[in-house]
């Protein structure tokens, strides 16, 4: 199973430039690299108030579990 199966509403593959900054290093090397997808959630607490935090869709309720904790 890819990673891209794994996890396929958290982590979307793009094509980047890999370079380095030492002096003579080789040049940029293209590669697929993976980005996490972030989207925000507000949690509604009543009495206390709301908080938007940013988390990865794939499992929302266990992030506002986690932050009621």
């Amino acid at each position: 199973m890819s990673q891209e199966e794994k996890h396929p509403r958290a982590v979307r593959y793009v094509s980047a430039h890999r370079i380095s900054t030492d002096a003579g290093a080789d040049p940029a090397v293209e590669e697929s690299v993976g980005v996490a997808l972030e989207g925000t959630i507000t949690i509604e607490i009543e009495g206390l108030g709301s908080y938007t935090v940013l988390c990865v869709p794939e499992d929302r309720r266990a992030m506002v579990l986690g932050f009621l904790f």
